[in-house]
């Protein structure tokens, strides 16, 4: 069983060194754990791998068949699991073998877990258009069954689509990437024939993402249409 000190990696880590604190983990147990443990172990891994800050306070495995007599001499190679069924809190899996006659031999297990996760609340109400910030989310841990299907990680350069009340869990559905230069916003446009440069000052008359084409007016109010090529600046061809 995989209690809760041994599952709690990558909560005061890096997503990087928990993921090789486990597969260090398991590689050494591989080494004289029975099978039963090293599935467990294989499974701790394949939650880590979908949910990088997973705290798992339990996790069992038992077998849901009669297993061979010489099963405690089978190698384990992988497991197979469905992202689906790790959100449940008992179900089960395949493994496979192989045997002391060097041959590949799956069979099923049934596993029970209890885990949690961090995901981010509203800390207030998010307004439409609104970007994500330190200041209108916080972190709650909930038990993974509860959490949303598309967690959503903290990325300031986010915006909401939609109005958000205080104390909801935020999906990835609800933001959107903020636009590279939005309408409106002041920036810098340059012009370039053979090995001359000419830059202007000018106003987006379109959002736009890096290497999207735009449309922008001059000062004297001439229109023109560019390429964005990097924060506030789009080449004119």
């Amino acid at each position: 069983m995989v209690e809760h000190n041994l599952a709690k990696v990558g909560v005061a880590s890096s997503n990087l060194v928990s993921r090789s604190i486990l597969l260090l983990i398991f590689l050494s147990l591989s080494l004289f754990a029975n099978p039963y443990s090293l599935c467990e172990q294989k499974l701790a891994l394949a939650y880590e791998q979908v949910y990088p800050n997973i705290i798992i306070n339990h996790l069992q495995v038992s077998s849901s068949q009669a297993l061979p007599k010489d099963f405690n001499s089978y190698k384990l190679k992988d497991i197979s699991i469905s992202k689906a069924l790790l959100k449940r809190e008992k179900g089960s899996f395949t493994a496979q073998f192989i045997t002391t006659q060097n041959k590949i031999k799956k069979l099923r297990f049934n596993f029970t877990a209890t885990c949690f996760i961090d995901v981010l609340v509203a800390s207030k109400d998010i307004q439409r258009n609104q970007k994500l910030s330190s200041q209108n989310t916080q972190t709650q841990q909930i038990s993974l069954q509860k959490a949303p299907r598309d967690l959503l990680s903290f990325n300031p350069n986010l915006v909401s689509k939609f109005h958000i009340k205080k104390g909801s869990m935020l999906s990835s559905y609800q933001f959107k990437q903020e636009k590279l230069i939005k309408r409106g916003e002041n920036i810098r446009a340059i012009i370039k024939e053979g090995a001359l440069s000419l830059e202007f000052d000018a106003i987006a008359l379109q959002a736009g993402d890096k290497d999207e084409l735009i449309r922008i007016q001059s000062k004297d109010r001439k229109i023109f249409t560019g390429t964005i090529i990097g924060a506030k600046k789009v080449f004119i061809k």
